[in-house]
């Protein structure tokens, strides 16, 4: 006979009824319920006591109301994309696009990422939605001028699923277009926590000819020592070091230096959040190669016929 030994926890979310505070049966128990979610999300073996002030209840709310609204835009095709210039200050033309991600909704309400991403993340849906944005960017670009190209922004999860190059190989396959005008993004936080994935699937796809950016380069602490192992073209420097860079001069300093160890790597650069001429000006004497920004251009749902 063997012997077999249990270890029992319990997650317990409770629900305080009182007089002045009359709610349905139905209400008790949903509260009950996302207190015993809380419970678990907070480490498990605990009780918690609802309190609708909680952030991890706003947030399971927030996913319960968003999860099949995000179902419906992808079965209804609600998803759209809008583009954001990205300008070369060597050529003084464009140099890609950035795709943004949007979803309509009632009334033509246009919703932003930050409003439904985190949920598609959650809910195990944003493989959907990058798969998507893949597959519309290919749709789009064969009938573009070949000297546009086009950045997609994709989830950090993605970079796990095969399925993401099998889709690149086989669509670069069916139009024929250039895969370098094709530029893959990546936010520096997500490449540094999983590092060894992210680095084999960002080979494979380069391998196919498509290009690769860094987003938010210099936000992480330790951004330069994965450089020397980490195969991308492009750094995208973090927003935070240019929204105050006229007046700030750590930020300055930080900045040159990043631009500086890129090029010393044969990597370009782009520098995001640019609203100001000052800002351009600056970033033009430290020899950044590309802007990005409400100066340079908001995003938008048409692509501007490029200049002969």
């Amino acid at each position: 006979d063997f012997e077999h030994h249990y270890h029992l926890s319990a997650s317990i979310g409770l629900k305080v009824i009182d007089a002045d505070n009359a709610t349905t049966v139905g209400e008790v128990l949903s509260h009950s319920n996302q207190a015993c979610y809380t419970a678990k999300t907070r480490g498990r073996n605990r009780v918690h006591l609802y309190s609708p002030d909680d952030r991890e209840m706003h947030t399971l709310r927030h996913s319960v109301e968003w999860a099949p609204r995000i179902r419906a835009a992808l079965k209804e095709g609600l998803f759209l994309l809008e583009f954001q210039p990205i300008y070369s200050l060597e050529s003084e033309q464009v140099s890609h696009y950035e795709c943004l991600i949007r979803m309509r909704g009632d009334g033509n309400v246009i919703f932003y990422p930050k409003e439904f991403i985190p949920v598609a993340e959650a809910m195990g849906l944003i493989h959907q939605i990058d798969f998507w944005v893949v597959a519309k960017v290919f749709e789009l670009i064969v009938n573009m001028p070949e000297n546009l190209s086009f950045a997609i922004n994709l989830s950090g999860n993605v970079f796990l699923d095969e399925n993401l190059y099998k889709l690149v190989r086989d669509k670069l396959s069916q139009t024929k277009i250039d895969p370098n005008r094709i530029v893959f993004e990546i936010t520096e936080t997500y490449a540094i926590s999983n590092f060894e994935q992210t680095r084999r699937m960002v080979s494979d796809l380069r391998s196919l000819g498509c290009r690769f950016a860094l987003d938010d380069f210099g936000a992480g602490f330790n951004s330069y020592s994965y450089l020397k192992h980490f195969p991308v073209d492009i750094l995208k420097i973090d927003g935070g070091f240019i929204t105050d860079l006229d007046n700030d001069p750590v930020d300055q300093q930080l900045v040159k230096s990043m631009i500086d160890i890129a090029h010393s790597l044969g990597k370009k650069t782009v520098a995001e959040f640019v609203e100001r001429r000052s800002t351009l000006e600056l970033l033009k004497s430290y020899g950044v190669d590309m802007v990005q920004g409400f100066l340079v251009g908001k995003p938008n749902a048409k692509i501007p016929k490029p200049k002969d």
